[in-house]
């Protein structure tokens, strides 16, 4: 679906065609990303990350808006502690994928992105905590 053909462009001696979700080179005309990843744990980082996102989301949502939950109950520990290493394995399959099998996609950065981003938190959330 977003490597479909979005329109097609004739140069003088070359014939480039644009795909819709893909980042090309200006010099070379070859495509260098794409939006959407190709590789198996590429497609796992990013589903873990969507996962992670949507528990954090969903639990903001029930505690502060609808204020149906508390931070005082066990709600906060359970998302916690099922979101967070989600995050975590998704960094990890997410740098395998770029490493190793070359995986050139926007999710896939972006993941890689919110997964240190999840690390830096549990590191610095633990380092200025006061009970």
């Amino acid at each position: 679906m977003f490597n479909r053909l979005l329109f097609e462009r004739e140069a003088p001696g070359s014939f480039e065609r644009l795909a819709m979700g893909s980042i090309f080179c200006g010099v070379t005309g070859r495509r260098i990303m794409y939006l959407m990843p190709k590789t198996a744990l590429g497609k796992w980082s990013v589903g873990l990350n969507a996962f992670f996102l949507v528990a954090v989301a969903t639990s903001c949502v029930l505690v502060l808006l609808l204020k149906v939950l508390s931070f005082d109950n066990h709600w906060a520990d359970v998302t916690a502690a099922v979101a967070f290493p989600a995050s975590i394995i998704a960094l990890i399959t997410g740098v395998i994928a770029v490493k190793k099998f070359e995986e050139r996609s926007a999710l896939v950065y972006l993941s890689i992105l919110v997964g240190i981003a999840t690390v830096l938190f549990i590191l610095l959330h633990s380092l200025f905590i006061n009970d």
